[in-house]
């Protein structure tokens, strides 16, 4: 749905199907480095783990629904940014899918825009 609300704004198919291939990787990229910041404000990953038993903070989760929501291509790289940082913490975080499904996990609410 959202490649296809971007294709109206391109006059011809060939221009549409050059430039919103560009569009995708610089929106996930600006998305990807907003995200990293906002983690990094603040604790730490490992202060987030042992005080608070959450991989990223609630400002970094939030700012992610949002873009999440305005560009659904992030989602896709949000998931596996957040698979990769549990596969990496595994050994101080509880990696059952119960945990998994955690909202501070930053993976459940992906869900819920890619579908």
């Amino acid at each position: 749905m959202y490649q296809y609300i971007l294709s109206f704004f391109f006059k011809n198919e060939e221009s549409a199907a050059s430039y919103i291939g560009a569009i995708n990787m610089y929106s996930i990229m600006i998305g990807f480095i907003i995200f990293g910041f906002a983690d990094s404000i603040g604790r730490s990953k490992i202060e987030n783990l042992f005080y608070d038993k959450v991989l990223f903070s609630m400002d970094s989760v939030i700012l992610s629904m949002i873009f999440t929501a305005v560009v659904p291509t992030f989602g896709i790289i949000g998931i596996l940014n957040a698979l990769f940082n549990i596969r990496i913490y595994k050994d101080l975080i509880d990696f059952s899918f119960k945990s998994i499904l955690k909202f501070n996990r930053n993976i459940i609410f992906f869900f819920h825009f890619i579908s």
